[in-house]
């Protein structure tokens, strides 16, 4: 059963883990499926929030968090304050779409959420505009090799 948030508790600190995630084994978090994934570290002195990605895209580089089995690819990390408006806004996409933003083929969607952070233009409106364009733009390309794909059966099919 896949959960989307796990923690994991130690003399050094906590773990928080947001994302589709296997049962933990072992005191490690194992994942297996292909996606976005937030890691909260707390710890005494200071809190650090990782979005890593299982894929990597362009220039990420490479890193392993504690409590995990494998690396993963960063996209970007945050403290202070921006981390909490990070945690409010998936928070809120969460409560609306589930597990569904973690699995945003489009890596720029996480991107652009750390600009709204960053420029404090994070609202709730803002925040769902962001969704729909880029949920929209997967469905778009999907749709698009859809019709691509069936124009040319019907092509082979009249010998074009």
């Amino acid at each position: 059963m896949e959960k989307t948030q796990v923690e994991l508790e130690t003399e050094f600190g906590k773990l928080f883990v947001s994302g589709p995630i296997d049962p933990i084994k072992d005191n490690m978090v194992h994942i297996s499926i292909d996606g976005i994934y937030v890691f909260f570290l707390y710890y005494r002195k200071h809190r650090r929030a990782y979005v890593v990605s299982t894929k990597q895209n362009t220039i990420e580089k490479q890193i392993l968090l504690p409590f995990c089995s494998q690396p993963f690819y960063l996209l970007y990390s945050v403290r202070g304050r921006m981390l909490d408006h990070l945690k409010n806004a998936l928070f809120f996409l969460e409560k609306i779409h589930f597990k569904r933003i973690y699995k945003i083929t489009n890596m720029h969607f996480f991107y652009f959420l750390l600009n709204l952070i960053i420029a404090k233009k994070n609202t709730n409106t803002n925040l769902l505009l962001l969704y729909d364009i880029y949920s929209l733009k997967g469905e778009f390309a999907h749709s698009r090799r859809l019709k691509e794909a069936q124009n040319k059966e019907k092509g082979a099919l009249y010998g074009y």
